[in-house]
């Protein structure tokens, strides 16, 4: 069968192989280039066939193993040739001598130049380096296949509620049971839920939290995975009269058993019920489920999930659903078939009330809320990378210029251009190797910052510095340098030395050039520091609904085999209530079902408000879905939260009263716009309740989002346990901390005190993904405007060396001092104003790339941008100013003696 044309990127690819190619002698390109690039046309075509990440890899791959194998191919071909060929002594001699000779003046030469070698080296190790951590972030956390079988084909379903603009719900029985009969679709579905549960040794030590996860038995079927130790769960697991039986995960197992292989079959505690340990779940394929908000939870204890679809509401969504596709079925097939399904349980289940089914990919799902940040982020550390190599071709083109006597000489004596730049060139490679060599060493470090990064960026605990990454970006700064010295040295005129000139064609425009590069950098990264300094400074003035300042946030779990539901822990919970309150310095307590910018609201449901002056008529958009929170008295005072009408909810608010609840301004304003909310009444959770108050919405997922709006309840009024506490105090809240710990002991020993941290510890967490690419663009910034500042410096020192005869001149026909500087000055800035507007349109469409992490200011921001150039124009005429002022304040009569 005839082979279809190659693609424009095979071309494009096949293309720089050829040119990489030139890097090896003749004799083998003769031999072995035909063949070499029809093997890489095939091995193109596969990686294309298995998705971008893959064609990446093979580009990286491919670049590195072609810069690797150029000098043994250039050895084994002399060795080879010198087998057929009899050199001779004295020639051999001579070009070993000759190489050598200028491998140790070149040597010499940085030696001499300390401050100019060590620049180039750091720069070189900080660009390389850096690039380097961020690649093997990306390559392992976006692009590198996850470890399960066929990780493709796995996809989590999710069902749909248009109407409540919800496109991540969780399935219920009808959507489960339809799925698990279609076997010509699936080749296996999984459910999941997941919470923390208490752990215990079972020998009398104090359990501690960890997130479960409990799924179907055949979960590791479907993923493909199978135990390190001991056995899976088996349908019989699952049984209501079965043992309890749990699996480990790897972590858990290596920090809390001390990866003791005995440990199967051994007995622990889950909340205060026994279970036997019959495995240990692999390390690399970890179990997750990923929830509709907030990161997935990773499971530390796996168990079996037990339910009776039948006696559920089928309206009622509470299930993950993990699919594995049958071979062959592609996206759009499966789009079709969920498409068909879910309009079947609408028309004869859901009451046509719209309800929907999607998938979403298991990678996509897992990494889509972490893909703009390390996008960007690399995007970074590219163009730090790109001003490091411009710098270090701007030093070349300086040393060249700078030489340019020494080279010509040697023209004029007959070497040829490429031999007389050869010293100039092993110069660059000895600079770009221990460059190289360094940034192994300030890659693994910065990789390290990884481990503290947000706790949602997965999978950064395998992650291994890509060493081939670093070497090839090296190799191709090494190639860009070497294409600088080719250049500098085949534009030369041989005959300028017998006329006595030192000029470098093109090479002070080649300067200007690199020094603009550098200067256009510096505004891209600091733009991006600057959107996204204005996002954090406006995100921390946004009313989010409550004041950490003060307060400590932690959840008791109270073991279920001493205080079975609610109603048994209500008088413990309201005793603790009052000896916090009695903890000298405190101001405010209170318990409920939910903390602010927790990640996660505990309870949602739709809400009417029937006779609403603000309903609209369409009976989707008037009942909303919305949190549903329950509190104790003095939660909303504890937690900062601002009451604006009526009042919050009492010990008087309990079981035997009428229902009550508060509402959200927003909800207030929608419902009753213009009117008091307060008195009037709304459904959900099959009550009436009558509106009691109205306060501002807590932030509960982000700081930058609402979310849904929210119902709050009293906790005595329902039968939900609120286990998050909440203490606000007139000090530190460090120094409360040992206090509530010895109260909750004091009360009941057994009682863990999990997740105890100041409030401001969650506006931290919420803002940790834009303060960590603030910091790291940041310092790419600083990092590239110093670089461009030096630049600046070098080229506006040359000029005036340059232009001494003509300053002297100036000088000594009258003109002012300050005339002077101001002429050196606009030379020196005619390139930096060009370099700095070609970076302010270029920072105008790269601010896209931070869209999800902008908050209240556009990409295109007309002020930061302004604010940016200004601060680098400010910096290049710095740098300017300092060798025109030298200048100026020369002794007119020297300057012309020299002359």
């Amino acid at each position: 069968m005839k082979r279809p044309p190659p693609s424009l990127g095979a071309r494009a690819s096949l293309a720089a192989l050829a040119i990489l190619l030139r890097l090896y002698p003749r004799d083998f390109r003769e031999r072995m280039g035909g063949e070499l690039l029809d093997g890489a046309e095939e091995r193109y075509r596969a990686a294309a066939a298995r998705g971008r990440p893959a064609l990446l890899r093979f580009v990286v791959r491919t670049t590195w193993g072609m810069l690797r194998n150029a000098p043994g191919t250039w050895l084994d071909d002399r060795t080879s040739a010198g087998r057929h060929r009899s050199a001779s002594p004295r020639e051999a001699a001579a070009f070993g001598d000759g190489l050598g000779r200028d491998l140790a003046h070149a040597t010499r030469r940085l030696r001499r130049s300390p401050w100019l070698s060590t620049y180039s080296v750091v720069g070189l190790a900080l660009g390389l380096g850096v690039f380097g951590a961020l690649f093997t972030v990306v390559d392992g956390i976006l692009w590198e296949p996850l470890p399960w079988e066929e990780p493709d084909e796995l996809a989590w379903v999710w069902r749909v509620y248009p109407s409540l603009d919800l496109d991540r719900g969780y399935l219920g029985g009808p959507e489960v049971l339809e799925l698990g009969e279609r076997h010509d679709l699936l080749d296996g579905l999984a459910l999941f839920r997941s919470g923390e549960m208490g752990l215990g040794g079972g020998d009398g030590s104090p359990a501690t939290r960890v997130d479960a996860v409990l799924a179907s038995p055949n979960v590791l079927d479907v993923l493909g995975i199978a135990p390190a130790l001991g056995r899976g769960l088996r349908p019989e697991d699952a049984l209501e009269e079965a043992p309890q039986v749990v699996l480990l995960s790897h972590a858990l197992w290596s920090s809390d058993f001390g990866g003791d292989p005995t440990v199967v079959g051994r007995m622990v505690l889950v909340e205060g019920t026994r279970a036997e340990v019959v495995g240990v779940l692999p390390q690399a394929a970890e179990v997750q489920h990923h929830q509709f908000t907030g990161p997935p939870t990773t499971a530390e204890i796996l168990l079996p999930l037990s339910v009776d679809l039948a006696s559920q509401s089928p309206f009622r969504g509470f299930l993950g659903g993990l699919i594995r596709r049958q071979d062959g079925v592609s996206d759009t097939r499966l789009t079709q078939e969920l498409d068909a399904l879910a309009s079947t349980l609408d028309a004869t289940v859901f009451e046509k009330a719209g309800v929907g089914l999607r998938f979403t990919k298991m990678h996509d799902d897992l990494v889509r809320d972490v893909r703009p940040v390390l996008l960007a982020v690399l995007a970074g550390s590219l163009f730090l990378l790109a001003a490091m190599t411009a710098s270090l071709v701007a030093v070349i083109l300086g040393q060249s210029s700078e030489r340019s006597g020494e080279f010509e000489l040697r023209r004029a004596l007959g070497a040829s251009p490429l031999r007389a730049g050869r010293g100039l060139g092993l110069e660059s490679l000895v600079l770009v190797s221990v460059g190289t060599l360094g940034a192994l060493l300030v890659g693994r470090g910065f990789l390290g910052l990884m481990h503290v990064a947000p706790s949602d960026l997965p999978r950064t605990a395998a992650l291994q510095l890509s060493t081939p990454a670093i070497v090839a970006a090296g190799g191709l700064v090494a190639l860009v340098s070497l294409i600088a010295v080719g250049f500098s040295a085949l534009r030369r005129d041989s005959g300028q030395v017998a006329r006595g000139g030192h000029r470098v064609l093109g090479g002070d425009r080649g300067r200007r050039a690199l020094v603009g590069l550098q200067l256009a950098v510096s505004v891209v990264l600091l733009a991006g520091v600057g959107l996204l300094g204005r996002s954090v400074h406006d995100l921390l003035a946004v009313e989010s609904g409550f004041e950490p300042d003060g307060a400590v946030t932690f959840e008791l779990p109270f073991p279920e085999d001493r205080w079975p539901d609610a109603a048994a822990r209500r008088p413990l919970q309201r005793r603790l209530l009052a000896e916090f309150a009695a903890i000298p310095g405190v101001t405010g307590v209170g318990a409920g079902t939910d903390l602010p910018l927790d990640g996660a609201s505990s309870f949602q449901t739709v809400v009417r408000f029937p006779d609403a002056p603000g309903n609209s008529g369409d009976e989707d958009a008037d009942a909303p879905l919305m949190d549903y929170l329950a509190v104790s008295p003095g939660y909303l005072d504890a937690v900062g939260a601002r009451l604006l009408e009526g009042r919050a909810p009492t010990w008087a608010d309990d079981a035997a009263s009428p229902g009550v609840a508060l509402i959200t301004r927003e909800t207030a304003h929608r419902f009753f716009p213009g009117e008091s909310a307060v008195g009037r009444t709304l459904e959900g959770d099959g009550e009436t309740l009558e509106i009691i108050g109205v306060v501002e919405q807590l932030h509960l997922y982000d700081i930058a989002e609402p979310g849904w709006g929210q119902v709050i309840r009293p906790l005595g009024q329902t039968t939900r346990f609120g286990g998050m506490f909440v203490v606000r105090a007139d000090r530190e809240p460090d120094a409360i901390i040992p206090a509530i710990r010895s109260v909750v002991s004091a009360a009941d020993p057994e009682i863990p005190v999990e997740r105890i941290r100041p409030l401001q510890g969650h506006v931290d967490d919420s803002l940790a993904e834009r303060r960590l690419v603030f910091q790291l663009l940041l310092g790419f910034g600083i990092a590239a405007v110093f670089v461009a500042a030096l630049g600046i410096y070098g080229v506006a020192s040359l000029q005036v060396t340059r232009r001494r005869g003509e300053v002297g001149v100036r000088l000594a026909l009258g003109a002012g001092r300050a005339g002077v500087v101001g002429l050196l000055l606009r030379d020196g800035l005619g390139f930096a104003l060009v370099g700095v507007a070609a970076g302010v349109v270029v920072s105008a469409f790269a601010g896209r790339a931070l869209g999800s992490l902008l908050y209240g200011v556009t990409p295109a921001d007309p002020l930061t941008l302004a604010g940016v150039a200004a601060l680098v124009l400010g910096t290049a005429a710095a740098a300017s100013l300092l060798p025109a002022r030298r200048a100026a304040s020369a002794d007119p009569a020297e300057v012309l003696r020299g002359e």
